[in-house]
């Protein structure tokens, strides 16, 4: 067993008013174009 999995945990963050989540989800706004960009440059290297 994660105990870092356990569903009292994982309410607490969700509903959770704190700063940090809102800094997490501006950072997973930003890093998924980033990440998709960065497989592409990969995914040409490979072809080429």
């Amino acid at each position: 067993m994660h105990p870092h999995w356990n569903p009292n945990i994982n309410q607490q963050y969700v509903y959770s008013p704190h700063p940090v989540r809102n800094t997490l989800h501006h950072d997973s706004q930003y890093m998924m174009p980033r990440i998709a960009s960065l497989e592409s440059q990969l995914a040409k290297k490979i072809i080429n």
